[in-house]
């Protein structure tokens, strides 16, 4: 149960010398293990998993790269609100203390090694959940990521956490497109249903932000949403008509 960096590499030394496994912290039923340490986290070994066969199956998009960890949102659709309350109770900590970010270098350093490796990647893709929540955090990335990455890149955004200083970063350093969950036109949706907590009139002004930056966007969407009408469903379509993404994917 949750991250298992350390409580499998305890359960499979422990299982290799025939030493009991149920008091292993991570391992249901037992208590979940510590938060990992994302600055002791040693650099993916990518050859185990034919990454470079991968990268040519994807078109050359190089696969999530993730520079961070958490998010302090509580959308009731997404597995981060379960996550955070599993370690609230589990391990008695807020929900700040389950949001870590590796340090920049490490993560320049396996963007570098692969841009290295693998010279057809056409595309970087990083994977965070809230990349742009710490905007120093996000900002000084960026401003590393210019000197030493050539490859352009797309990331998820959260609006909430978006503005004109990061759209230009982001520009600045090669990003391609940003991809933003809208999932519903709807502001009765998303507040009762969706727990998400921005208007349309905020989405338009944060989009229009990325645009007029020469950001891409990509949008994230769902139909079917409990209690959804024909009505709000059109209300999707049109709030993604004034936006004018790059893309749009449905989900049901």
């Amino acid at each position: 149960q949750g991250e298992s960096e350390n409580s499998l590499l305890e359960f499979v030394k422990n299982l290799e010398r025939g030493k009991n496994l149920e008091k292993i912290r991570g391992i249901w039923p037992n208590p979940p293990a510590q938060l990992t340490d994302l600055s002791k986290i040693p650099q993916e070994d990518k050859e185990i998993l034919n990454f470079g066969e991968i990268i040519n199956k994807k078109n050359m998009w190089a696969g999530e790269v993730i520079a961070t960890r958490g998010c302090p949102y509580e959308c009731s659709y997404c597995c981060n609100s379960t996550i955070n309350e599993f370690y609230r109770k589990g391990l008695r900590i807020q929900t700040k203390d389950i949001l870590r970010r590796r340090p920049i270098e490490h993560v320049i350093e396996e963007l570098s090694a692969m841009q290295e490796k693998y010279p057809g990647i056409k595309m970087f893709i990083l994977g965070d959940d809230t990349f742009t929540l710490k905007k120093n955090y996000c900002l000084d990335f960026l401003n590393e990521y210019k000197k030493n990455i050539e490859k352009p890149f797309v990331c998820n955004v959260n609006l909430l956490s978006f503005d004109k200083d990061i759209a230009n970063s982001l520009k600045e350093a090669k990003c391609y497109e940003i991809k933003v969950g809208i999932e519903s036109g709807s502001e009765r949706i998303r507040k009762e249903v969706l727990n998400r907590a921005i208007t349309n009139e905020k989405i338009l002004e944060k989009t229009e932000m990325a645009h007029n930056s020469g950001l891409n966007i990509s949008t994230f969407n769902m139909l079917g949403l409990p209690t959804e009408t024909p009505e709000e469903l059109m209300e999707t379509l049109e709030l993604n008509s004034k936006i004018k993404p790059r893309r749009m994917k449905f989900m049901i």
